[in-house]
């Protein structure tokens, strides 16, 4: 092979190593601006799912306040069912009172089975929340 020819290559090689060096920062480049965007979104899903979860607290929070005035109702009625059941003379009521019993306490039943779903609720978004926090710490 000639020297004209060899430099000929190596001039081509440089060449072809300038357009890889290039093509190589572009896409640097655009992967810092997708990388910031993915960032930028992440951040505003995070910033979205806080929100709704703190709202949905705050819904948890009312519903147990109500759920426990509620249970706390339905504990004083069956108080008095109970008490008017243990002074009451006349028998012909007692199937009437004990349905009554017996209502108050699948109500409560329900209201508890309510709580402890709501429960479960909050716990699997904050296992989200915490899932979440965790992948952009990993994105970041």
């Amino acid at each position: 092979m000639s020297e004209q020819l060899l430099k000929q290559i190596l001039n081509q090689f440089h060449q072809l190593n300038e357009k890889l060096v290039q093509g190589l920062d572009q896409l640097n480049q655009r992967l810092g601006r997708e990388t910031h965007q993915l960032n930028e979104k992440f951040d505003q899903l995070n910033q979205r799912l806080d929100h709704e979860i703190h709202q949905l607290n705050g819904k948890f929070d009312h519903l147990n306040q109500q759920l426990g005035r509620e249970i706390h109702q339905l504990n004083e009625r069956l108080d008095q069912v109970e008490n008017n059941m243990a002074t009451k003379e006349d028998v012909a009521d007692l199937p009437l009172i004990k349905r009554a019993v017996l209502d108050a306490s699948d109500s409560i039943k329900r209201l508890e089975e309510i709580q402890e779903n709501q429960q479960r609720i909050i716990d699997l978004l904050s296992a989200r929340s915490i899932q979440h926090e965790a992948e952009l710490k990993r994105i970041k």
